[in-house]
């Protein structure tokens, strides 16, 4: 009789712990995401944030991944209006003077038949010589940019992409996180390697040629900016396919997992497997919207990062063009052939800038796409 009592007592324990189990509140994604981005583990990203972003979110008021990835379109409108008044009056002013330089060629060519020949070519290098004087310090400036900004930018993802890839192993996507840290951070650490070591060498080594060029139009420095281009556009697709291939295979397995892991809850679990099953799914989806939260921050921290270097890039790349246009119609061949050659030496620099943004953007994006499993 005595066994039969406390076999029962044991039964009403267990049955009332598998009570409490199944009736365990879900829990809020939203309040768990917040709470695991506040905890110690994203100090050393936070801290880690390139100082062009954390100005620009300083600027902002944003002091969060969840306010950086919420922010209006409208912000990020008035931060690149801002970003562009901020360096707008240097070339402006440039600008001008290169025109200035450009009409005064265009009348000593036009009575060059009164003052002799000779005189035009020797004021048509006195202006190029003037020209070089006023460009090469803002493009030497540029690249000494894009230089500091690779090196931050580069310190960032050496803390990121190990933090994101653990958020995708939580999420149950090992296999995809592991892809993404071998293949990206390998990627960019490579990249990063070969812009410290020859970056600013091989782009002022360009801008000299640039310049010779005026002088030799045969060198093929137009070629030259065509190989570069070509074959950043091709290794940037290679790599996005590559990458695309794998994770798409490695979401298999994840999903295998994921769905193992629930039917063993489910089945193997008399009573309350279900409920655990349901748990264990919503933990998933609370883990799922921390990794789209900081992905899109990673996102939009390396878009910070880079705005203002670009946008100064641009605005060079922009005086060039505009200048050896003017100076083309107006038939100062000398002047144009150098605001060409130097436009496309800030071409290459936009190019560089923008392939190493894009590779972890690109990529950080596939892995947000990626299958979630469940």
């Amino acid at each position: 009789m005595r066994t039969v009592i406390k076999g029962l007592l044991m039964a009403a324990v267990c049955l009332m712990i598998m009570v409490n189990i199944a009736s365990a509140e879900m829990p809020d994604p939203a309040m768990e995401a917040e709470q695991y981005l506040a905890g110690e583990d994203w100090q050393a990203v936070r801290e880690s944030i390139p100082p062009q972003a954390a100005e620009k979110m300083a600027e902002q008021g944003i002091s969060s991944f969840s306010e950086l990835i919420a922010m209006p379109a409208e912000e990020l409108w008035q931060m690149v209006r801002n970003e562009v008044k901020e360096v707008l009056n240097a070339p402006v002013r440039v600008l001008l003077s290169l025109l200035g330089a450009v009409l005064l060629c265009a009348v000593v060519k036009g009575i060059g038949s009164t003052l002799g020949g000779g005189v035009h070519q020797v004021f048509g290098a006195i202006m190029t010589a003037f020209a070089v004087t006023l460009l090469i310090r803002p493009v030497m400036d540029c690249i000494l940019s894009l230089h500091a900004v690779f090196a931050d930018f580069s310190l960032f993802l050496t803390v990121y992409i190990p933090v994101f890839a653990g958020i995708m192993t939580t999420a149950g996507q090992p296999m995809t996180g592991a892809i993404y840290n071998v293949l990206l951070f390998g990627a960019c650490q490579g990249v990063n390697g070969l812009l410290q070591a020859a970056f600013v060498p091989v782009i002022s080594c360009y801008l000299s040629l640039a310049v010779a060029a005026e002088i030799v139009p045969q060198m093929g420095l137009r070629d030259l900016k065509k190989v570069i281009t070509w074959g950043l556009g091709v290794t940037m697709t290679v790599f996005v396919a590559l990458l695309s291939l794998q994770s798409a295979i490695a979401g298999g397995g994840d999903n295998v997992a994921v769905k193992a892991t629930k039917f063993m809850l489910n089945s193997l679990i008399p009573g309350v497997g279900g409920s655990l099953s349901e748990l264990f799914m919503a933990t998933q989806g609370c883990v799922q919207l921390v990794k789209s939260t900081v992905g899109a921050a990673g996102i939009a921290i390396a878009a910070l990062t880079f705005l203002p270097v670009v946008v100064r890039v641009m605005l060079w790349q922009a005086v060039t063009a505009c200048g050896g246009f003017i100076a083309g119609m107006l038939g100062v061949e000398e002047l144009s052939r150098l605001l060409k050659s130097v436009g496309s030496a800030l071409n290459v620099m936009l190019a560089i800038a923008l392939y190493y943004a894009m590779l972890f953007i690109v990529s950080t994006s596939l892995m947000i796409l990626a299958f979630k499993g469940g």
